[in-house]
């Protein structure tokens, strides 16, 4: 855990309640079972499956939209069960999810999704989502804000990105470098997944940042689409 600052930070409880009325609510129905024991799709079998999950809307976006709003840095990765007629019979996580809600809300979702029908039951995990490999001209289009527009936003916070830097110094009094935040802009504005893509400086330092970051509301971006932004913090002594 590293250090925050003096943000806030909504609790457990308060995010779930957030999701789940964004979702509409959720009970899941589906009976407790182990993953399948079926075998897992092929090299070939994979990629027409993803495409078709990623590269298209599917009930699952809404799940996975509404997690990013609440759990910015949250991934949940999932194994799915698919029928020989292509339909998803179910969703495990690979891993423990921001919360059960999320689990919920995939499986309701997932049972309302038909993929290519692959000819015999198999099962295949999460990728790493859409891109203009897997998905070609049909990967989510990209929006546009002004280089002023970000700065704009960003700039607000100097305050707390100075007591992230602050908190690197009370450890190494002579430290100096560069942390730069890799982060998505969605099509509300909101900030999705943070990270940390270089750091010269220390990892607490860097992740007090990307703790401000997850703060950021920007404006709308025009087109539409994501924008995804690589931005620098040049922390230097006496440097305000």
């Amino acid at each position: 855990m590293c250090p925050l600052t003096k943000t806030v930070e909504p609790s457990q409880a308060e995010k779930r309640a957030q999701y789940l009325a964004s979702i509409g609510g959720c009970v899941d129905e589906t009976p407790a079972r182990s993953a399948p024991n079926v075998p897992p799709a092929t090299e070939a079998e994979l990629r027409p499956l993803r495409a078709a999950l990623y590269c298209q809307p599917t009930a699952l976006d809404e799940c996975w939209h509404k997690m990013h709003e609440v759990w910015p840095v949250a991934h949940a990765p999932y194994r799915y069960e698919v029928s020989a007629e292509g339909r998803l019979l179910g969703a495990w996580p690979l891993s423990d999810p921001p919360d059960e809600s999320v689990t919920c809300c995939t499986r309701r979702a997932a049972r309302q999704v038909t993929l290519p029908p692959p000819g015999h039951a198999l099962t295949f995990d999460d990728g790493a989502g859409p891109s203009p490999e897997l998905c070609g001209d049909k990967v989510p289009p990209l929006g546009t804000l002004t280089k002023q527009q970000i700065k704009e936003v960003i700039t607000t916070t100097d305050p707390l990105v100075r007591a992230c830097y602050e908190v690197g110094l009370a450890k190494q009094p002579l430290l100096e470098g560069r942390v730069t935040l890799k982060f998505a802009i969605a099509p509300n504005g909101a900030v999705w997944g943070v990270a940390v893509e270089s750091n010269t400086t220390s990892p607490d330092i860097a992740c007090c940042i990307s703790q401000v970051a997850r703060t950021w509301h920007f404006p709308e971006p025009a087109g539409g689409g994501f924008v995804i932004v690589s931005y620098p913090f040049v922390l230097q002594l006496g440097r305000d």
